[in-house]
């Protein structure tokens, strides 16, 4: 790691954990499945999946992060899922 070229953020810390969850969202990923994490905030879900996404090859992938919590509504998550894929002019 050298903190002059790279973003702490953008560092993950391989455990036990952390590698089998790895796996197994490549596997989906590779298989074409729908994958979702869930649990309690700041426990890493955000960056595994950035992590994974990262590999991935940008002329076979796309990928738009949405953020949602416990207050969001559907009209809101709906909105979020359509807003890039409307027409602007």
């Amino acid at each position: 790691f050298d903190s002059r070229t790279m973003a702490m953020s953008s560092v993950t810390v391989p455990t036990t954990e952390t590698a089998a969850i790895t796996y197994w969202l490549e596997h989906m990923v590779k298989l074409g499945k729908p994958c979702m994490l869930a649990g309690p905030a700041g426990t890493g879900k955000t960056q595994l999946v950035n992590g994974v996404l990262r590999t991935l090859n940008p002329e076979e992938h796309l990928s738009s992060t949405i953020n949602i919590n416990f207050y969001t509504s559907s009209i809101a998550l709906l909105s979020a899922l359509e807003g890039p894929l409307q027409k602007r002019t």
